[in-house]
């Protein structure tokens, strides 16, 4: 397109957009204005229509004011006379007052006179029954004083009507109010037309109410408010519509008001706003022409000229342009000389370098070549050479992608796309060229984006690096496989899981030597195979494949390396090896496509652990890696005996029966046996791997040093359970010290301990509880015995019985206490026999039954039939007693006590020092109390040692349960937890049934007839007591205070004396000394011991019986009875 056609078009489109612009303003700012002015010309003439309508109804309301405020209507109102009617309320009057209703209402409400009037017919109608309506509310009628009036629009359903209400008054406007006086005018057609002719508008009334109101009217009803009383909308070109809202007298909607007006006002601005564009497009035309004219005589014609002095010049760089004038263009022309001067030099030095880039690269040792549309445009002789072709065979014939090799050819052809699509503007990348004699060689390319004959092209050069990517290899070879020896060094001795370590010198080997295939056979001392992996598949495992003439047992017995560079298909080996060797390899081998392979002995300090095989199917896979795998053989060989060594060392730490622990010098865990894994989550919350910092709570720090106190290992208490630790310093190295910590569960050692130290001191309070007892039953048997006696004297009075009664109870209770003393000792008479435990605690805790409060519920667990014991059940009873008591006292507010029978049968180590295996009957008594607390638990069988408050127990109870269960054979512990409650466990000896034991029936009260009975006693006061108590039952009683006095007595009266009753411990001989002594003078003396402590079964062989003090009349009459019934020496007695 020329400079003219565009200059024409860009003046054309100038001046198009300007008379659009102009037009665009002037619609939106005139024609706005315009129609502003208009909408306030058409609310003046709706304003106007409605002071019209007002003036209307001012009109009516001055006609009923004549009426209403007129003496002869005043008069009228109360009489109603036919004078009135005839004279004013004519025809004539209501055409002459253009009235439509007349109404005379008075004040009470009766409607005086009513006449309504069509004015179009000239006729009386009736009067609407719609406006009886009306005046049955009230409003048309209310006037509340003089002044008042009413007047408005009366929506009926006749049509609408201006009504009128003025209050009934004198002609001087007085009162009082006789009644109301309403005229009305319809506001039909005639008035709106007489409006529209007063206004000479077009005026249009529509009802609110109507149905089918028009559309326009509909919808400015819904804009129309009291802020908003006019609205005006367009109708059309022409029209203009101005909108009033009309309220009925009760201020409700009644009417629309439209007034149409011409739209003069936007007619003439349309005008105005047409001319205004016209004269704009014709001064924009004349000036159009006028810039174009310009233009051609100052610019065009100059540029045209010029334009063809360029084409004449053609290719010829060395002619000029004409220069005229001093503008722009003269300048450009100036310019144009002078980038004609620039191109000449330009021209004349691209000969010249053409001339030397020929010379250049004709003689480079470098290959230079230019590509284009994917040929060889240009290759210099050094290219050519560089793939054995002549520069005729590649110019124009050959492309790059024939010289790649096929796996890079898609590198080259992205790098060429890359260049030609300006992506890139130069490239150096390696490619695998491929040389006409089908050699393949390493090339590196170095080529950028240009032109070559006016075409997009590529210029580069190319050298031959095939051998500096063969050093290249080379070294990285060796770098990968010092690294690789390194790793391999690392990763074997990393594991010490020997299947792992295996499995990891299989892996490396093959990546440190390039072999497909590694194996490893490990061997004992005898040289048998013993363990094998390899990753070889289809073959048959490798200690499976190891044959007497195999290349394996050659390496194990000569402990040489094998290589061999070839395997034949025959399996011949090449080189051959040495005298003794294997001349072919296994067939299996051969099957598996195996071309060479070398066979390693793992040796460390001299002795063979095994054999390291790599496996290629490559000839000469090997060769000059012999050091390497050397080396790599070496590390193999260590980490298969540190595994080796570490299994050993890891079957002894799990065969030690405590937990051991190994820590490294920075206290990570690093190894620990199965047992220490098993106390671990108690003690701490590392795990394997971790630095262990704490134990049990304490520093491990510490924990390593020695206990302080001369302790010999620390002692750590968690969790109820007590763990002895104990570490020693392990130096695995000269700058690396380890540590080895022993952790020994000591929780029943500790157990045991406290039990023993329990027992010994309960035995030492035991000897001396027996002791004390020995005394105080002397002197009870003095209290009692005196109480008996006087108990039992005719003569004693009332007065003085219930004293001696008092005595005696509190004699019998302090005798209670202290056969509680002597059964805690163990020196109280148990006279056991088979005992079935379970009808015998049932029945027991039936009579307990009494002492427990209502809110304890006692229960009894006894799944079987028959837990035999050999027991006392006098003393079992007390036992239950005890145990129950103690339970009710421990449930102040209620709870559960159960009693529960079990079966044990204990093997290993029994839970009780000093208890064998066997059978054992369990007894539990649990309640739900206030527990033990734990600084009293480990005296709580001590005697007089007591949780209760004073006056609520003597603190023997629990000892003599202690006391009768050793007695028994068996063991009593206990478990407590404070708030939870207590649980006592008592281990019995179980037996196997032999009948129940029944108590014999109370005998009687038996006397005796006058048989001498010698009494030896060293207290003078207990004496006295026995003989009188003998006496009083009808005994003859000789008396003696040591065994020689007694002799001698006895020497005296030998034949009259019946019995010998004698004390035990006397001064000068005592009762065993006696009993020997008398057996001597006559081998059927009968002697029975009475004494404060307790014989059991160390009665003396030879004695009829013996009895405790203190003793009662009652119970020294039955003693006495039996064993002077009883033949000589007689049976041990118990009352």
């Amino acid at each position: 397109m020329s400079l003219r056609c565009k200059s024409l078009i860009i003046i054309c489109l100038t001046l198009v957009g300007l008379v659009a612009m102009l037009y665009l303003v002037s619609r939106k700012v005139l024609l706005r204005s315009f129609g502003e002015l208009e909408q306030r010309a058409v609310w003046k003439e709706v304003r106007r229509v409605l002071s019209v309508l007002s003036d209307e109804l001012s009109t009516l309301d001055e006609i009923a004011y004549d009426w209403a405020a007129w003496d002869d209507t005043y008069k009228f109102i109360e009489d109603a006379n036919e004078d009135y009617i005839r004279s004013n309320l004519t025809d004539e009057t209501f055409t002459g007052l253009r009235l439509n209703l007349m109404l005379f209402i008075h004040s009470s409400g009766r409607v005086v006179f009513g006449k309504a009037f069509d004015l179009l017919d000239d006729e009386e109608v009736p009067v609407p029954q719609s406006v009886q309506e009306h005046l049955r509310k009230g409003s048309l009628l209310r006037h509340p004083d003089t002044e008042s009036r009413l007047t408005g629009i009366l929506l009926l359903p006749e049509g609408p009507m201006l009504v009128a209400s003025r209050p009934i008054l004198t002609s001087k406007d007085r009162g009082p109010i006789r009644g109301t006086l309403i005229m009305g005018r319809y506001l039909d057609s005639s008035e709106v037309e007489h409006i529209s002719s007063t206004t000479r508008l077009s005026v249009v009334l529509r009802r609110c109410d109507e149905p089918r109101m028009p559309m326009d009217l509909r919808v400015v009803m819904s804009s129309l408010s009291d802020g908003k009383p006019v609205v005006v909308r367009p109708i059309d070109e022409d029209l203009v519509a101005g909108y009033a809202l009309l309220r009925d007298i009760y201020g409700n909607p009644a009417l629309v008001l439209r007034v149409d007006v011409p739209r003069d006002i936007y007619r003439h601005g349309k005008a105005t706003i047409y001319y205004f564009i016209l004269s704009s497009v014709t001064i924009g035309v004349i000036f159009g022409l006028v810039m174009l004219s310009l233009l051609e005589r100052h610019i065009l014609s100059r540029l045209v000229n010029l334009r063809r002095d360029v084409t004449s010049i053609g290719g010829d760089p060395s002619s000029r342009l004409r220069v005229k004038g001093k503008d722009e263009i003269s300048d450009l022309a100036e310019d144009i000389n002078r980038m004609l001067e620039s191109l000449e030099r330009t021209r004349k030095a691209l000969i010249e370098g053409e001339e030397r880039f020929r010379t250049v690269t004709e003689r480079a040792l470098a290959g230079v070549y230019i590509i284009q549309d994917g040929k060889f445009r240009y290759v210099n002789p050094a290219l050519a050479e560089m793939f054995g072709y002549t520069q005729e065979e590649l110019i124009d014939r050959l492309g790059p992608l024939e010289l790649t090799h096929p796996d890079d050819r898609p590198l080259v052809a992205k790098n060429i796309r890359r260049r030609l699509e300006g992506k890139v503007e130069s490239v150096h990348y390696t490619f695998r060229g491929l040389c006409k004699d089908g050699r393949t060689i390493y090339c590196e390319a170095l080529g950028r984006h240009t032109e070559y004959k006016g075409e997009s092209a590529i210029i580069g050069t190319l050298l031959d690096i095939t051998k500096r990517v063969q050093a290249e290899e080379e070294v990285k070879l060796r770098m990968r496989q010092l690294s690789a020896l390194v790793r391999a060094s690392q990763n074997m001795v990393s594991s010490l899981e020997l299947d792992l370590v295996l499995e990891d010198i299989v892996s490396l080997a093959g990546q440190l030597t390039g072999s497909e295939y590694s194996g490893v056979v490990l061997v004992d001392e005898s040289g048998r195979t013993v363990q094998s992996f390899e990753n070889l598949k289809g073959v048959p495992p490798l200690r499976d494949r190891i044959r007497d003439e195999g290349v394996t047992s050659w390496v194990v017995r000569t402990r040489r390396m094998v290589v061999v560079d070839d395997i034949g298909k025959d399996g011949s080996i090449e080189p051959p090896l040495e005298e003794g060797a294997p001349r072919k390899a296994n067939p299996s081998l051969v099957m598996a496509g195996i071309r060479s392979l070398v066979g390693l002995p793992l040796v460390v300090k001299g002795r063979l652990l095994g054999v390291l095989y790599l496996h290629s199917s490559r000839p000469k896979a090997f060769q000059g890696q012999l050091s390497l795998l050397t080396a790599f053989a070496n590390q193999a060989a260590i980490a298969v005996e540190n595994a080796r060594l570490y299994g050993q060392l890891r079957r002894i730490m799990e065969a030690v029966p405590d937990g051991v622990l190994v820590l490294d010098s920075k206290l990570r865990l690093s190894m620990a046996n199965s047992r220490a894994l098993e106390f671990l989550p108690l003690l701490t919350d590392s795990r394997i791997g971790d630095v262990l910092s704490k134990l049990g709570g304490r520093a491990v720090r510490e924990l390593l040093e020695f206990p302080p106190d001369g302790m010999p290992r620390h002692e750590l208490v968690v969790q109820d359970r007590t763990f002895e630790v104990e570490a020693r310093r392990v130096e695995v190295g000269p700058e690396q010290v380890g540590w080895v910590m022993v952790l020994h569960d000591a929780t029943r050692e500790k157990e045991v301990q406290r039990r023993m130290e329990l027992q010994g001191r309960l035995a030492a309070v035991g000897q001396l509880a027996a002791g004390i007892a020995h005394d105080f039953n002397n002197i009870l048997q003095i209290i009692i015995g005196r109480a008996e006696l006087l108990r039992y004297q005719p003569d004693l009075s009332d007065k003085l019985r219930p004293d001696i009664e008092a005595i005696r109870e509190q004699g019998q209770k302090a005798a209670r206490l202290v056969r509680q003393i002597l059964d805690f000792s163990r020196k109280s008479i148990s006279v056991q026999g088979p005992l079935d435990l379970k009808p015998f605690v049932k029945e027991t805790l039936k009579m307990l039954q009494r002492v427990l409060p209502e809110n304890i519920d006692m229960d009894v667990e006894a799944p079987d039939d028959g837990y035999w014991v050999r027991a006392d059940p006098t003393q079992m009873e007390q036992v239950l007693t005890n145990l129950v008591v103690n339970a009710r006292d421990a449930m102040p507010h209620g709870g559960r006590l159960k009693v529960g029978l079990y079966r044990r049968s204990l093997e290993g180590k029994p839970p009780f020092p000093g208890m064998t295996s066997g059978d054992w009957i369990v007894v539990e008594v649990s309640d739900t109390g206030v527990g033990i607390p734990p600084e009293a638990r480990p005296h709580i069988f001590e005697p007089f040692f007591t949780t209760k408050g004073p006056d609520r127990g003597t603190g023997l109870g629990l000892a003599q349960v202690y006391g009768i269960v050793e007695q028994h054979g068996g063991f009593i512990d206990f478990e407590s937890e404070v708030g939870r409650g207590t649980t006592f466990v008592i281990y019995l000896p179980a037996i196997r049934g032999e009948g129940t034991r029944t108590r014999k029936a109370e005998e009687e009260f038996p006397r005796g007839r006058g048989e001498k009975i010698l009494v030896v006693e060293d207290d003078d006061t207990v004496l006295k007591i026995i003989r009188e108590m003998l006496t009083s039952l009808g005994y003859s009683v000789l008396t003696a205070t040591n065994g020689r006095e007694a002799l001698e007595v006895f020497e005296r009266y030998r034949k009259e004396i019946k019995l010998v009753l004698s004390d035990i411990v006397m001064p000068k001989m005592g009762g065993k000394e006696l009993l020997g002594s008398l057996r001597r003078i006559d081998p059927e003396v009968k002697l029975a011991f009475i004494s404060g402590y307790l014989l059991g079964e160390a009665i003396p062989e030879g004695t009829v019986g013996w009895i405790q003090k203190p003793v009662q009349v009652q119970e020294l009459a039955k003693f006495v009875h039996r064993v002077l019934n009883v033949p000589p020496p007689g049976a041990h007695l118990r009352t």
